[in-house]
């Protein structure tokens, strides 16, 4: 980034300014100036560098096309008593807990890639696998390869597969999980305040716009470390 104090001051002539001095730059000064951005051009720049979208207003299809991009937005998830119920067929928390056990070194090992905390990832591993199975019919369309949303992430390869600027096959499961990890963290990122229930709810429902039954979820599977249990 370029620093404002080290710009020349430039006069009418083309000559850089030195305090009171006015100095006539040789060939090669000149050719350094000429390739320094002026003022307006590092300012344009500057506030491409910062400039935060509000994602708040925007629908799940605007939200998920800034996240898979990786534009910087910021989104305000409100709070709620009464969260909104999802369709929960059955919970199952051997199943849960089953992959989390399964894919927890990979869990890790992009967690630490990516800065981010490890145990929202398992919370939503598990949230994902204990009461989104379908008695079983998910881990049989994976199988042949006709899943919408495929394990253990659960996640859409059609939505996110090509996640900022780069192809991920979400029929691997360590492509699966890493790219479930880089989604995870590119929410955390744009949620104004994080919390493990805010950022299960974006996971669940990219237009949310608070809190609801699989973020609350989300929460309490975290804060109890259900996957050990």
């Amino acid at each position: 980034m370029y620093d404002l104090n080290q710009l020349p001051d430039i006069n009418a002539l083309g000559h850089y300014t030195n305090s009171n001095q006015t100095v006539i730059p040789d060939n090669k000064q000149m050719s350094m100036i000429s390739t320094r951005p002026t003022l307006s051009q590092w300012l344009k720049k500057a506030n491409t560098l910062t400039m935060t979208m509000n994602g708040t207003n925007m629908n799940g299809k605007e939200r998920i096309k800034a996240l898979v991009k990786g534009q910087p937005i910021v989104i305000n998830i409100e709070d709620t008593d009464t969260p909104q119920k999802s369709n929960v067929n059955e919970h199952l928390h051997n199943w849960g807990k089953e992959y989390v056990d399964k894919y927890g070194n990979l869990i890790e090992k992009y967690a630490k890639q990516y800065n981010l905390d490890s145990n929202i990832a398992k919370a939503i591993l598990y949230a994902e696998n204990a009461d989104f199975h379908k008695y079983g019919y998910n881990k049989f369309f994976d199988i042949i390869h006709k899943s919408s949303s495929v394990l253990p992430m659960n996640i859409q390869g059609k939505t996110w597969g090509n996640f900022q600027g780069r192809h991920y096959d979400v029929y691997d499961p360590e492509q699966n999980i890493e790219l479930g990890i880089q989604v995870i963290k590119q929410i955390q990122n744009s949620i104004h305040n994080p919390t493990p229930e805010k950022v299960g709810t974006v996971w669940n429902r990219t237009g949310a716009m608070e809190v609801n039954d699989f973020g609350a979820r989300t929460k309490t599977i975290y804060d109890n470390k259900l996957w050990e249990k």
